[in-house]
């Protein structure tokens, strides 16, 4: 139902840019038929830079068609085929994470404790890479946490980072009772799987090949809906400044001073400031 809601809305905003009157054709239709043509550039010219770049901004080819210009057609058709596409990319995308949490959660983690809570994305690629997640607290009747020994889960992987970041090379057997012993504790804390979250595909490695491969075309298809939205701004940029230009142009053809852009860098302290500033010519009466 959302899809087919988006679809009629990029239907109806390609509708409206196709009916927008151009300055031109509206005009032309007035006077008599020999002087349609002269009248048609006459009007199309008049057509402000500023004007045609914000409606070409904010609705691609907008501008074109008011300037009378036949590319306003290829500008709409690709906004509309990007809109939908982003749609479908992205449903897509959220529909796969949707999956591959489901599959985690009926079969890795039935070892973890409490409700189920989804973690964020860096969770489940460890997920994809670690067969197990190892004991939070490998020794869970003596006081305080011990750390899981193992490197092959991601417990285990997280403690041999801990150590080797914090612990000399070699500091074997470890002195529990140094500052920095404490240190890669603490790191180990924050960063370790606790029991809700434990996972473990042991018992099923086809399931973990189907989660990877779930992951992977998730990821794809979203990193095709981001691509879609700057393919859009990519869109929208093109046919504003397009606009602007060809307005300029017939501006300067016909005589009519047009806005005046002008840019330039300054240092300032450590760093560089950009400065623009734009004239915009009004009429007195």
């Amino acid at each position: 139902m959302g899809s087919r809601r988006r679809g009629w809305l990029v239907v109806m905003v390609v509708a409206l840019v196709a009916a927008l009157p151009r300055e031109a054709a509206s005009q032309a239709r007035a006077g008599a038929g020999r002087f349609d043509v002269a009248q048609t550039r006459d009007t199309a010219a008049s057509v402000g830079a500023g004007r045609a770049f914000l409606f070409s901004a904010l609705v691609p080819g907008a501008g074109q068609r008011m300037l009378g210009q036949s590319r306003w057609v290829p500008y709409l058709a690709l906004e509309a085929w990007a809109w939908l596409r982003y749609f479908d990319r992205a449903r897509q995308g959220r529909a796969l994470e949707r999956r591959y949490k489901d599959l985690a959660w009926s079969v890795a983690r039935l070892v973890s404790s409490g409700p189920r809570r989804d973690g964020p994305f860096e969770y489940y690629e460890a997920m994809g890479k670690y067969v197990a997640s190892g004991a939070y607290d490998a020794e869970p009747h003596r006081p305080g946490l011990q750390p899981e020994e193992d490197p092959a889960t991601f417990n285990g992987a997280v403690w041999q980072l801990a150590r080797s970041i914090y612990l000399p090379a070699g500091a074997d057997p470890v002195d529990t009772e140094s500052i920095e012993y404490w240190q890669a504790l603490n790191y180990y804390a924050q960063n370790a799987t606790p029991p809700p979250f434990a996972w473990s595909w042991s018992s099923s490695p086809l399931a973990q090949q189907r989660f990877r491969e779930l992951i992977r075309e998730s990821d794809e298809s979203l990193r095709e809906a981001t691509t879609m939205l700057g393919l859009i701004l990519a869109n929208h940029m093109v046919s504003a400044v397009d606009a602007f230009i060809t307005a300029r142009v017939r501006a300067a053809q016909d005589g009519t001073p047009g806005i005046q852009i002008e840019s330039g860098l300054r240092p300032d302290a450590d760093m560089l400031l950009f400065t623009m500033s734009v004239r915009i010519p009004a009429p007195w009466r």
